[in-house]
């Protein structure tokens, strides 16, 4: 029992943290955000940038998915002499597509851009990093170690489903609450030209459930938190498992202060969606613990 307790201290600890963040953002959720209220806000690049790179995050293990079933499809259940025959214009083509299509999603938040030139530079600057961490994981489930796991059978269908469903379950819980609570993202509250007033995150606005409003919470720390699905491959706690998770965290983190600049969520907003995103991360991997799901079943072709 004593074990299972200390298991739980991060996660506790982490929670307590931000629901602390979260209950003093409730009395001073205006003030905070007022001081960042200023001419020129729309123009901050961190914040544009975080606005156009926060969006498809998901599209990170996405890609880590899609690397996944692709070389457990290739070197598990196909044999040598059938892989070596595949025309290397069809794998081309294959991963062409996921890229394609990967970066069409990155694409979203300039094609509903009301500035459509500034973005335009920032999306180029965002797809870059994309492109390099799109190719990292290809390269880095196609190293020869990577290969002998999936011939291994260490990786498996459950991981794959655990991590789709963390990554839906928490968009969707975000998705759902946005409607329910409706409340008007701080820049058209705060600025000296509002013509809507601020509302409480509590203060439920029964009459339009609508997407008008979409600050509380935060959609863009809701997609980011579906980072940490990548964390369930690994199959222990060693020094990559930790350095991955300082990564994830700080991008999340540098996302969520992104948001606040640039007058798009208040702090309730970001914290909500980072509280979301550890309750779903903590009961996902529980569920990765339990043998629900039969591994694949995989031909050592070697």
């Amino acid at each position: 029992m004593n074990k299972i307790f200390l298991k739980h201290i991060p996660v506790m600890v982490i929670l307590t943290s931000l629901i602390t963040i979260f209950l003093v953002g409730t009395f001073f959720d205006k003030q905070f955000s007022e001081l960042f209220v200023r001419d020129g806000y729309e123009k901050n690049f961190f914040g544009v940038f975080v606005d156009i790179f926060g969006v498809p995050t998901f599209t990170i293990p996405l890609m880590v998915v899609v690397t996944v079933l692709y070389n457990w499809f290739l070197f598990s259940k196909i044999k040598p002499k059938t892989r070596d025959r595949i025309q290397r214009w069809k794998l081309i083509t294959f991963w062409l597509i996921v890229f394609i299509a990967l970066t069409l999603m990155t694409s979203i938040p300039v094609m509903r851009s009301y500035n459509p030139n500034y973005y335009l530079l920032i999306w180029v600057f965002s797809t870059l990093i994309y492109w390099t961490l799109f190719g990292y994981i290809f390269w880095f489930f196609n190293k020869k170690d990577q290969r002998q796991k999936f011939i291994n059978q260490e990786y498996n269908l459950q991981t794959l489903l655990v991590m789709a469903i963390f990554c839906v379950g928490v968009y969707f819980t975000v998705f759902i609450l946005k409607i329910i609570f409706n409340r008007p993202r701080p820049e058209a509250t705060l600025l000296s030209n509002s013509v809507q007033e601020y509302q409480a995150w509590w203060n439920i606005s029964y009459q339009n459930f609508s997407l008008k409003n979409e600050s509380f919470p935060s959609g863009h720390v809701g997609i980011s938190m579906s980072l940490l699905s990548i964390l369930f491959l690994f199959k222990n706690k060693n020094w990559k498992w930790w350095t991955l998770t300082t990564v994830i965290s700080l991008v999340i983190l540098l996302i969520a202060f992104g948001r606040i600049i640039f007058l798009k969520h208040f702090i309730t907003d970001v914290t909500m969606s980072m509280i979301l995103g550890v309750l779903f991360y903590a009961g996902a991997a529980r569920m990765l613990k339990k043998n629900w799901l039969k591994k694949w079943e995989v031909t050592k072709h070697g």
